[in-house]
This record gives C-alpha cells, sequence and structure tokens, in this order.
C-alpha cells in the first residue's frame, strides 16, 4: 500500500497537470451515466418471498380473494338511492373502460328473496325510502356484509378492485373516476391495499431523493463555514466529496443498478463519507502550512500520512457494504453494491482533487485563520482529559469492557421485525386508508386456509370441517371475519350463487375449498404466535379428519419471514465485515495486537446504539440493520485515523503519555469535526417523511456519537494498557 501512496503524493505534490488529468479520465466514465448511457436498464429491486406460506397445494385454484387494490368509501349513510347510483355508475364506467376485471361490493351479495330465491341485497335507484330501510337492515344482518364490505357503524364500505393493470397511471384512473362519480354525493374516497401502497412508497422516495440530498449538502456547507471559516479552506473541503458523489452517482447510473428502498439515502453516505476523509485532509494541510512549510510539502506531507489511512477506511467501509451482497435479498444486495461502488469513487476523487486544490492557487493561504478554529483551540484544553484516561488505562478499559459486555448481552434479546406501516410515509392517503380498514373491517390483507378433501368425501361433512376451521380462526385474536362456503349458504344456496364468487371459495372439481379471514398490518413478532397457534388448532382438527389435508397462506406471514432472514443476513455480513476488518487492520499495521484492541472501540457504538433500543423499541428492522453496516464502516475510519497517527508518533519519540497526548490534539480535532458534520448530515435525513428513511438516520447519528467516545477514550485506555514500548523508551511511571 505504502508505494501506491508514494505514488499519489508524488503526483499531487510535484506533477499536478497529470494529476488533474488523472481526474478528468476517471471523470468520463461518470459523465457517460449521466449522459444517458447504460450497460443495462435499471429496475427495482424487490424481495424474494418465503415459500413456507406461499407454495401451499391448491392455493392458486380460487380466484379474487384479497385483491391488491381496494376502494375505501366513508359516509354518514349509504343506504340513499343517490350515493348507491353514483358506485353503480362508478363500478360500471370502470369496467366499461376496461381498467378492471370485476369489483366485488354490496351489490354483488344475494340475500334471500320471498320465495327462497336470491334476489341484490341493494334495491333499484327508484326504490322507495321504506326499501332502502329494510336493505340497510338486511346488510347489518348478512354474514357476508357485516364486518366484510361494510362496517358494524354502517360508515366505511369496501370495494374489492381486481385491476387489469397495476401500473400507476391505471391505479390513478380508477382512483379518478370513483371520485369523480362518488364525491359529488357526500362520499369520501380513498385508495389502498399492497400495490398502492407500494406505489405510494416508490412515489415518496422520489419526491424525497433531492430534498434529503440538498439537505445534507447544506449541512455540510454551513459546518464547514463555521469549522474553516476561510472560504478557500471551504471550497477545498467540499470539493473532494461533490465530485466523488457525482463520480458515485454516475458510475451507478452507467451499470444501471437496481433502484431500492435506501436508495435516496446512497448520495448523503457517499457525499458523508467522502467529508470525513477530506477534514482529514484539510486539517492536516492548514497545520503543516501553519508550521512554515510549503504547499508542495504541506500537499505531500498530507497525501503520505493522511492518504494512507484514507485509504484503509476507505477499503475497511467497502468491505462493510460488500459483506451485503451475502443476502439473498435483492433490495439489500443493491444497497450494498452500490454503497461499495460509491465508497471507492469517493475516496478516490478526494485523494486527488483535495490535495491538488490544496497545491493551487486556492490553497496558498489556507492555514489562514487556523488560531481561530473553536474545536482545536478546545481539543488542546480537553488533552488534560487523556492524562487522565491515560494514567488510569486500566479502569477506565476494564470499565469499556463491561459496558461493551453488557450492551452487547442486551442487543442479542432484540427481535428483528418490520411491517408496512414501518415503511410507508405516514400521512399518505394509502396508509391512512389503511389504518381506517384495520380500525373499521379488520385489516387489508388475507389469511387463507386451503382446505383439501379425501374422494368420495360428502359435501356435508366438508361443509361442517369448514365450520371448525373458521371457528379455529375466529379463536385467534388478529383474524377477523373468518368466512368460507359455510358462511355464504347460510345465505343463499351455492346453486345459486354466480360462479366467480363462488369459485372463490369452492373448487370441488380440486376437491379445494378455503376460508379465509382478515388481519392488520402486524410485525412478524406478534403475527407470527398467532399463526403458529393457528397451525396447532388445524393440526388438532387434522388429526381427527386424517384423510383431510390443511395448508395455511399469508402473504404477510411470508414477508415477515423474510425480513428475519434478511436481517439475520444482515447480522451475519456484519459479522463478517468484523472479522475481515480485523484482518485488514492487523495486517496493515503489522500487529495482530492492534487489531485485536480495535475490536472493542468499533464493537461498542454499535452495540450501545443497538442494548439501548431494548428500552424503547426492542426490535431491529431492515433499515436499521443496513445502517449499522454503514457505521462499521465509519467506526472503524476513525479508529485507523487514532492508530495511524498513534504509531506515528510512538515512532518519533517521547513517552507513552505525551505521544498519547499529541496523537488525541493531532486526530482529535479531525474526529470531533466528522462527528459533527456527520451526524449533523444524517440527521437532515430526518426532514423525511418516510419512516425507514428517520430509522435509518437515527440508528447513524446515536452510532457515530458513540464511535466517538469509543475512540477517543475507550480506544486510548487500551492502547495505555496493551501497547508496547518502541525500542531505547524507559520506563516512565506514565507508561507504567
Amino acid at each position: 500500500m505504502k508505494w501506491v501512496i508514494a505514488g499519489l503524493a508524488n503526483l499531487v505534490a510535484d506533477h499536478r497537470r497529470w494529476g488533474w488529468l488523472v481526474v478528468l479520465i476517471l471523470s468520463l466514465p461518470p459523465v457517460l451515466g449521466w449522459w444517458g448511457v447504460h450497460w443495462q436498464e435499471p429496475g427495482q429491486a424487490g424481495w424474494a418471498p418465503v415459500r413456507e406460506f406461499q407454495d401451499v397445494p391448491g392455493a392458486d385454484d380460487f380466484r379474487f380473494v384479497g385483491t391488491p387494490v381496494l376502494l375505501l368509501l366513508e359516509a354518514d349513510d349509504f343506504f340513499r338511492a343517490p350515493r348507491i347510483t353514483a358506485i353503480r355508475a362508478a363500478v360500471n364506467e370502470l369496467k366499461a373502460h376496461d381498467l378492471v376485471h370485476d369489483v366485488l361490493w354490496l351489490d354483488r351479495i344475494p340475500t334471500p328473496g320471498p320465495l327462497g330465491f336470491p334476489v341484490p341485497l341493494l334495491p333499484r335507484d327508484t326504490a322507495s325510502p321504506a326499501a332502502w330501510t329494510r336493505a340497510r337492515a338486511a346488510a347489518a344482518q348478512n354474514p357476508l356484509v357485516s364486518g366484510q364490505l361494510l362496517a358494524d357503524d354502517g360508515r366505511t364500505m369496501l370495494l374489492q378492485v381486481a385491476p387489469k393493470s397495476l401500473a400507476r397511471q391505471s391505479l390513478a384512473r380508477i382512483r379518478t373516476i370513483a371520485a369523480d362519480h362518488l364525491e359529488a354525493t357526500g362520499i369520501r374516497v380513498r385508495m389502498t391495499g399492497l400495490v398502492p401502497i407500494q406505489r405510494a412508497l416508490v412515489r415518496a422516495a422520489d419526491q424525497e431523493h433531492l430534498h434529503v440530498q440538498l439537505t445534507a449538502y447544506a449541512a455540510v456547507v454551513v459546518l464547514a463555514l463555521l469549522i474553516f471559516r476561510r472560504p478557500s479552506a471551504i471550497a477545498i473541503a467540499v470539493s473532494g466529496p461533490l465530485v466523488g458523489t457525482l463520480w458515485a452517482l454516475g458510475w451507478l447510473k452507467l451499470l444501471g443498478e437496481p433502484r431500492s428502498d435506501l436508495e435516496p439515502l446512497l448520495p448523503v453516505m457517499f457525499a458523508m463519507i467522502g467529508f470525513t476523509d477530506s477534514v482529514h485532509l484539510v486539517v492536516h494541510l492548514r497545520r503543516e502550512r501553519a508550521a512554515g512549510k510549503s504547499q508542495v510539502e504541506a500537499t505531500r506531507s498530507a497525501a503520505t500520512h493522511i492518504g494512507l489511512a484514507c485509504l484503509l477506511t476507505s477499503l475497511t467501509t467497502a468491505i462493510g457494504f460488500g459483506s451485503l451482497l451475502i443476502s439473498d435479498a435483492e433490495v439489500v444486495q443493491a444497497f450494498g453494491r452500490g454503497a461499495a461502488v460509491g465508497v471507492s469513487q469517493t475516496f478516490a476523487a478526494v485523494i486527488l482533487v483535495v490535495p491538488l486544490l490544496g497545491n493551487s492557487g486556492l490553497g496558498r493561504r489556507i492555514h489562514d485563520g487556523l488560531e481561530r478554529d473553536l474545536v482545536a483551540r478546545h481539543m488542546i484544553r480537553l488533552s488534560r482529559g487523556m492524562d487522565w484516561i491515560v494514567l488510569r488505562a486500566r479502569w477506565v478499559a476494564v470499565g469499556g469492557l463491561l459496558l461493551t459486555a453488557t450492551l452487547t448481552a442486551l442487543t442479542l434479546t432484540l427481535k428483528p421485525d418490520d411491517w408496512l406501516g414501518n415503511r410507508i410515509e405516514r400521512g399518505s392517503e394509502a396508509y391512512q386508508a389503511m389504518l381506517q380498514c384495520e380500525h373499521a373491517l379488520g385489516g387489508i390483507e388475507y389469511l387463507r386456509v386451503v382446505v383439501e378433501w379425501p374422494p368420495n368425501a360428502e359435501d356435508v361433512d366438508v361443509l361442517k370441517l369448514l365450520a371448525e376451521v373458521e371457528g379455529a380462526c375466529a379463536a385467534e385474536e388478529v383474524l377477523h371475519g373468518p368466512l368460507s362456503l359455510h358462511t355464504w349458504e347460510q345465505v343463499v344456496p351455492r346453486t345459486l350463487l354466480p360462479g366467480p364468487l363462488l369459485e372463490q371459495f369452492w373448487r370441488p372439481d380440486r376437491r379445494r375449498a378455503q376460508v379465509v379471514a382478515r388481519h392488520g398490518d402486524l410485525g412478524i413478532s406478534q403475527f407470527e404466535p398467532c399463526v403458529r397457534s393457528l397451525q396447532q388448532r388445524l393440526a388438532l382438527i387434522a388429526d381427527r379428519h386424517p384423510r383431510y389435508r390443511f395448508g395455511v397462506v399469508s402473504p404477510a406471514m411470508s414477508r415477515g419471514q423474510m425480513i428475519q432472514r434478511v436481517i439475520h443476513e444482515l447480522l451475519y455480513s456484519l459479522a463478517l465485515a468484523s472479522v475481515v476488518i480485523f484482518i485488514v487492520i492487523a495486517c496493515a499495521f503489522r500487529s495482530f495486537r492492534l487489531g485485536l484492541l480495535a475490536v472493542v472501540p468499533n464493537l461498542f457504538p454499535l452495540v450501545a446504539t443497538a442494548g439501548s433500543r431494548v428500552f424503547w423499541n426492542p426490535t431491529l428492522d431492515i433499515a436499521s440493520a443496513c445502517a449499522f453496516t454503514v457505521c462499521l464502516g465509519i467506526a472503524v475510519d476513525d479508529t485507523i485515523h487514532f492508530l495511524a497517527r498513534f504509531e506515528h508518533e510512538r515512532g518519533a519519540g517521547g513517552d507513552l503519555l505525551a505521544a498519547m497526548r499529541r496523537t488525541f490534539i493531532a486526530v482529535g480535532n479531525a474526529l470531533v469535526i466528522t462527528t459533527i458534520v456527520l451526524v449533523s448530515g444524517f440527521g437532515s435525513v430526518f426532514a423525511s417523511t418516510l419512516p425507514t428513511h428517520r430509522l435509518f438516520a437515527g440508528v447513524a447519528c446515536t452510532t457515530i456519537a458513540a464511535a466517538l467516545l469509543g475512540d477517543l477514550v475507550i480506544l486510548p485506555a487500551l492502547l495505555a494498557c496493551w501497547s508496547r514500548k518502541p525500542r531505547g523508551e524507559a520506563s516512565t511511571p506514565e507508561s507504567r
């Protein structure tokens, strides 16, 4: 590595023209990406379902149950001629425009007639007020309507829509047609369902992509202004990360990387990570120039001493992101690939652009105002605290180890969990309509129990069995309104049911039937115990009916298990990255001891954030797990800079306390600055309306802040206890 850094230092210090030519050459591929050239068209990264609750024999034999699009209607009273007429007109127009396969609503539900034949539940448009009053009473007594398509209070109605296309334009057209017909009659229309929720998530991410970036960049510029004061120092510090971010995004466009839920955070990460290296370089340049060195000498010194540490930090950060590739989830892989590409490009830009600008006319007076650096002045004062840490190194080290162990134990109690509401804007129509549907009707998602009966089984026996399965579903608190052919036949004989309705629940040609129950948006930690309990109840039924087979189909359960699997994979990748990073540090510093000592200060910030969650949210979601991987790389960056400077100061001579004090003053200044910038930059993501982004930002901010404590308190204590003395150094009270 040293020969690479030596060549780089020679390039930026003595051959600036060639250095700018290298920058120009490296800019060509990203420019092609920004120009619109793609090696492959970018798609949307998706989730691979877990098959346990998907691949149930016969699950695809039934139609229309659990439609992906729901129209939620709200009014004080639906049973009025103008309102029902408007709904009928909307449904007819949707069918006339060939936008839907079918719409299931109250008008499709039969009710017993005077002679036993089914008649429509809703009367004609010209019916008398008394007829509408009877229809309202009949709907309240109909088990196919009450709690299924109409809330118990009669103020919320559900239209289950089976669209022919799930494109955003088609869904918008469906909603517009419904609203045009219904809102004039006093009916509020909102669209929800799994597909509209996903569309709302993508739309919110697109809208906030630029907003989140600009907020983060503004925070960086403002902080640079407050920290460096001089415009030239600010321009140099910001230019490298800016070029690196543009390079990274250009490469991602060129490669055609798929989009993911966390994609809007990538540019912020690139800018923040690049700015940390840029701050270290600018701080070193200013210090060397203030010490009287020429621009060329200061540039060579910065590239030599800081460049090696920056190379190691970029390598370890890229390893942390690259470890995400072991996940089977395409979303996580896309995030890991994009982050790894971005880190490498950001490093290349910062390590070239910042020294080159520092060695130009722009950097001639870069050191002016250094004496007014508030952070540097306070670091000199705080260096007395380093004396206290070193003189009590054993107690501080033991305390740090015990605290880390305790927080690790708390971290292991976290349960992987996630849910739809954790990823969508809380103020969106799809989310608010989902909440209303949960409150009024039990939820927008469905669990199905597929029942297969043996040959020659009597229908009456099958119906009795379906009644038992309905009872098993009803016994679970989270499942609402279980429905099967047994319920339908309480209203009207199956022979009089329309074919499409009958085929939702009854397929005698396949010897299969199903029971359907609705549930809300529950996390896997709450939903899984109920589903397992239902399976146990079904197992008891199967024991009494050994010739029948039962299967539970639950997209929510499949999605929850997928999330659990992904989070476990993220934790495995985090562990793998930690091991690889330990090896890299040990090899780079040629010291197994230093590699081992670096583990604790890098583990501490992760478990500090995760362990504290036990007291307010004892779950671990995907966004937080990804954030831990990001923060591991950032925490290792600070550790490497501290170790590199400490080794340099130890080699310069003097006792351990003096070397530690000089390291603290030299590197601590940059570490505090970068921590302030990173916390402010990631903190700007709290402006996002997406819970996923805010969760990511919360974990990032707390972990980065804790990393500063680990690197400026725990790491010095560990080094003071177990660091070897250079040859010829006398033993002193301080070193003892």
